[in-house]
């Protein structure tokens, strides 16, 4: 049985990663002062914020991984980080 709170446990330690990877953009853009700032500035707020709020809830219930418990953590990888907002082309 795949248990889910060592899942997100790592799960939201990764989400907690990709927005500290983000703050390279953001000083860029803010080095540049283009507009883009005040979207990266939110985007890693609320990506490390979200992170961080689902890491302190499940920080007390880590565990060993298996291996399924593996395949879940990658599908919800591959859901849960890349989501970018579509192009209005």
């Amino acid at each position: 049985m795949v248990k889910p709170f060592p899942v997100v446990n790592v799960l939201s330690v990764l989400i907690v990663v990709f927005a500290l990877a983000m703050l390279l953009p953001f000083c860029v853009s803010l080095g540049y002062g283009d507009a883009a700032r005040h979207a990266y500035e939110k985007a890693v707020l609320i990506t490390f914020a979200s992170g961080a709020t689902l890491w302190v809830a499940t920080r007390s219930r880590q565990a060993e991984l298996q291996t399924r418990d593996g395949f879940l953590l990658v599908a919800l990888v591959w859901i849960v980080l890349p989501r970018s907002p579509r192009c209005p082309c």
